[in-house]
């Protein structure tokens, strides 16, 4: 008796790579590039003068988030890394925390 012949066509090694590699490959890189344009988009990024400005002239709400995000922000060491900060129009002197030559002055 003779065996019916099957013919399963012989995938390439390029089509595999993109099968099993390239093509899932991309769909990761474009989710996460979406997930990083979504991120970047929803974080607010405020600096020490941004703070200080809420707190001055934000609602009651917006007032205590600025006050916490602003201790935040200065636990961090962010006041030690600019020296001169303008807010509304006038100049506050920050120093370092460590520092006993200077005092910071009141805006």
């Amino acid at each position: 008796m003779t065996e019916p012949t099957t013919d399963i066509p012989k995938e390439s090694p390029k089509n595999i790579l993109f099968q099993f590699v390239l093509f899932p490959l991309g769909i990761v890189c474009v989710g996460v590039a979406i997930f990083l344009i979504f991120g970047r988009l929803a974080s607010e990024e405020h600096a020490i003068p941004d703070y200080l400005n809420q707190i001055r002239a934000g609602s009651s709400h917006e007032r205590w988030q600025a006050a916490y995000q602003l201790s935040k922000s200065l636990k961090r060491g962010e006041a030690n890394r600019r020296t001169t900060i303008h807010v509304s129009g006038s100049t506050c002197r920050w120093c370092s925390a460590r520092s006993a030559t200077a005092a910071p002055r009141p805006c």
